[in-house]
């Protein structure tokens, strides 16, 4: 196994992230999130990882649970934010953006200058996603963006969604 593993969320990111990257020899490239992610850490810590490369919840989580292991946070870049708030823009006029605190970072500087009615609410922990989903519809939000967590449960919910997905230069940032 590489002693660096790359970890995405899904297939399609990646197989985005392989792209990229020219599909690298010395990177695994794994799929995993939030708690899965933890299982597969460990499994790779024992073959020889020393780097682990992803983002949101993910990062968030390993960064906590594995206080010897270098995790290498994949930015949530302002171009990454700009794609999603102008798919959600698309999609309604009361969009909240729900996620782990590095993924919400630059959102309050952008969002205002697209000019869209914007609500910001930090998930700590998995768990906190449902009450959050709820209480931003419950607060009128008919468009959610966020991670792949919080827009599935928007998702189950019947709202609609956006991924803030990864940019080229996110990925890019993060491995140099």
């Amino acid at each position: 196994m590489a002693k660096i593993m790359f970890m995405s969320p899904n297939e399609e990111l990646c197989s985005f992230a392989k792209t990229v990257l020219n599909n690298p020899s010395d990177i695994d490239f794994t799929i995993g999130l939030l708690d899965q992610a933890e299982e597969i850490v460990e499994k790779g810590l024992k073959q020889g990882t020393k780097v682990v490369v992803t983002r949101g919840g993910t990062a968030f989580a390993l960064k906590s649970t594995f206080s010897g292991l270098t995790v290498v946070e994949i930015p949530v870049t302002a171009y990454d934010i700009l794609r999603a708030a102008l798919a959600a823009r698309d999609k309604g006029q009361k969009i909240a953006l729900i996620g782990f605190p590095n993924m919400v970072r630059g959102a309050m500087a952008i969002c205002p200058l697209l000019g869209l009615d914007l609500a910001i609410k930090e998930v700590r922990q998995a768990e906190e996603a449902l009450p959050l989903v709820q209480e931003a519809a419950v607060q009128g939000a008919n468009v959610i963006m966020g991670g792949l967590l919080t827009t599935n449960t928007a998702t189950s919910l019947g709202l609609k969604t956006v991924v803030i997905d990864w940019g080229k230069e996110a990925i890019l940032e993060a491995v140099s």
